[in-house]
């Protein structure tokens, strides 16, 4: 699933960085939204199918989308850098 989530994140992302402000807002804000969909299904879905200590497991799920979240931004500001680079060259 995480693999999922990212790859389809990045692939967003680069698309997006191609395309006018608001299509770009829009893909970054609308794949949050749409990841964070899929990751709550998941957590529903673990939680009807296993008996698992439900504290520690949303902490833990919500601790990786923050750390997946910290990351893709991370991501934007180098994309973001390089592309001034490139333009002021």
């Amino acid at each position: 699933m995480s693999l999922f989530l990212i790859t389809s994140g990045y692939a967003a992302i680069q698309w997006a960085f191609h395309r006018p402000a608001k299509t770009f807002y829009g893909v970054i804000m609308g794949g949050m939204l749409v990841r964070f969909v899929i990751i709550g299904i998941c957590l529903v879905v673990v939680r009807r199918m296993e008996n698992v200590h439900i504290y520690g497991f949303v902490g833990a799920v919500m601790a990786s989308y923050i750390l997946l979240q910290i990351l893709e931004v991370k991501f934007i500001q180098a994309e973001l850098r390089s592309r001034k680079l490139h333009k002021g060259k």
